[in-house]
């Protein structure tokens, strides 16, 4: 599935440009939040520029890791999501059983 939106995230969040149609959504996560959350994760196959942290204040910083080895401090839900991604599942759900 393609993105039909717009780059303007990832120029403003690290630094680099993407076209929309080098955007491939690859999952979608419906994890369990105060008020629920569906998050979509998308895979840039093309981008220009460099990444950098151009939000010091919310982001730890930006480093590239295989999905075998994502450091410990990572957001609980985006490495449960890269770990799915890396096993080929489109979709998944996360914490709803805590709700109940």
């Amino acid at each position: 599935m393609r993105h039909s939106g717009h780059g303007k995230e990832a120029a403003e969040e690290i630094g680099v440009t993407v076209d929309p149609t080098d955007l491939d959504l690859v999952h979608v996560m419906h994890h369990y939040t105060d008020s629920g959350r569906t998050a979509f994760f998308f895979q840039a196959t093309r981008w220009a520029g460099k990444v950098t942290n151009r939000e010091p204040d919310k982001c730890a910083g930006w480093s590239w890791f295989s999905p075998e080895a994502l450091p410990k401090e990572m957001v609980p839900y985006a490495t449960e999501a890269l770990r799915w991604i890396a096993n080929g599942v489109p979709s998944s759900e996360r914490g709803w059983e805590r709700a109940r």
